[in-house]
């Protein structure tokens, strides 16, 4: 069958499918901030691992997010945001099950970092596709929504996650994954079947993505290890130190003479980005000398009629530091009892 390039979905459908790109965007995020509340419960579960070990997993997971974003930029233009975002759910939902019956860290680690390279191609590809369903005078009620869907799942993440964990068990996160992220595949599926893309043949930086994938894990996991396995005295973050210390000047030469580079480093030379950083020192650095000026107005004016500052201290203080008699702080002289009469 042709691919042809439908009209904006409108009606109950355009509803729908801003509600199944909210509950996808969710789905991601949720992950980012549940499995914190998840830990004690995993590294009970996992053959008894450190519960510093399983930290590994969710900061690891992060980084496939990061990792997601330049592969989704080039296969989007290749296979169009459609087919994309229906492969890269269906990656995630298989890898959320992968970690629900993962028995073992070894097990666990890999499936919970293809989690995340899945999710990270997902959230620019469900926000382009959401903000071309809107005109463009609506393009701004878009964002509005999409930065609702992103709010959400780290305010309700932790006590979520948590619940969910208490009263079935830490996996049924992830199994509840791949049972929402199939629905989410077979609606978005049914509502966008047959559209078509236009191909972009762009040339991917692989070397570049291989650089920065060996400079974002193995800081990563050098950061992961240092506290369990003693820093520099361990030989493998020796190793894994050396390796960063040689890839690092190499992404940024390779990166700076690439045409079409994985991170455009050239950016950080922006003059109008550097401004604003520069305004924005300044403002703190204003805001910061007002402070100190209202403070020192505040002790001039206090010495000026002969009074003390009281240094924020509360009434029932101050009036214990008038009845000792003026002794200030290091002096000799002790506070005499006080008898109270209880008996009237």
């Amino acid at each position: 069958m042709a691919a042809v390039f439908l009209r904006r979905l409108r009606g109950w459908r355009f509803v729908l499918f801003n509600a199944v790109l909210g509950l996808a965007h969710i789905v991601v995020l949720f992950n980012a901030g549940s499995y914190i509340a998840l830990l004690p419960h995993v590294s009970g579960d996992l053959g008894g691992v450190l519960p510093s070990f399983l930290t590994w997993a969710q900061t690891d997971f992060m980084v496939g997010l990061a990792l997601g974003f330049p592969l989704a930029r080039y296969l989007s233009g290749r296979i169009g945001d459609y087919r994309l975002l229906i492969g890269a759910f269906l990656v995630y939902s298989i890898a959320s099950y992968l970690c629900g019956a993962s028995e073992t860290l070894s097990q666990f680690l890999p499936a919970r970092i293809a989690q995340g390279i899945a999710g990270g191609i997902t959230l620019p590809i469900a926000q382009s596709m959401l903000l071309n369903e809107y005109p463009k005078r609506l393009k701004a009620v878009a964002l509005s929504v999409w930065g609702l869907f992103s709010i959400t799942p780290f305010t309700i993440g932790m006590p979520v996650g948590g619940y969910l964990a208490y009263l079935f068990g830490w996996r049924s996160l992830f199994y509840l994954d791949f049972v929402l992220t199939m629905i989410i595949v077979g609606t978005l599926g049914a509502l966008l079947y047959g559209r078509g893309f236009r191909r972009r043949y762009g040339r991917f930086d692989l070397t570049g993505f291989l650089l920065l994938l060996i400079l974002l894990l193995g800081m990563q996991t050098f950061l992961n290890m240092g506290n369990d396995f003693d820093w520099l005295d361990s030989p493998l973050l020796q190793t894994i130190a050396v390796v960063l210390l040689i890839a690092l000047p190499c992404f940024i030469i390779w990166e700076l003479g690439e045409r079409h580079p994985t991170l455009d480093l050239r950016l950080s030379k922006d003059i109008p980005l550097w401004k604003e950083s520069r305004v924005k020192v300044k403002l703190i650095g204003e805001a910061f000398e007002a402070v100190r000026g209202r403070f020192g107005a505040r002790k001039h004016g206090l010495e000026r009629h002969g009074l003390e500052d009281d240094g924020g201290l509360l009434p029932g203080e101050k009036a214990g530091r008038s009845s000792g008699g003026g002794a200030g702080f290091g002096s000799r002289e002790t506070e005499q009892p006080v008898a109270v009469n209880v008996l009237g």
